[in-house]
């Protein structure tokens, strides 16, 4: 799940996936329950909204956090294609830290 920051600053605003209205609804967000196209497929329609802010937000992250160069590398070395692992081994690849890692520093991040 990667996604290009078209309305970059919208996701400044980080707290946008850490609004109550995403617990309220029963949405889980976090990044790695979105990394294929089979996880992306699997979403409810009524509830896109919330992982295409789940997307941008985690964007703008990975962007502050680890430069658009490895982003831009993470972006040309996954597709549609390839499985949950392979994407995952690219995070650390491509990103030099583990996708769980990223996501914790993700979940501060946006909480602070």
């Amino acid at each position: 799940m990667l996604a290009d920051p078209i309305f970059s600053d919208q996701w400044e605003d980080r707290k946008v996936v850490a609004d109550p209205i995403f617990v309220e609804v029963g949405i889980l967000l976090t990044p790695s329950t979105q990394l294929s196209d089979e996880d992306w497929l699997n979403t409810p329609d009524e509830n896109a909204v919330y992982y295409y802010a789940l997307a941008g937000s985690w964007t703008y992250f990975i962007i502050e956090k680890c430069g658009i160069d490895a982003f831009k590398n993470l972006y040309i070395h996954t597709n549609s294609t390839q499985s949950r692992e392979e994407i995952i081994s690219a995070y650390n690849t491509y990103l030099g830290k583990p996708l769980n890692e990223l996501e914790e520093e993700y979940f501060r991040f946006i909480n602070q």
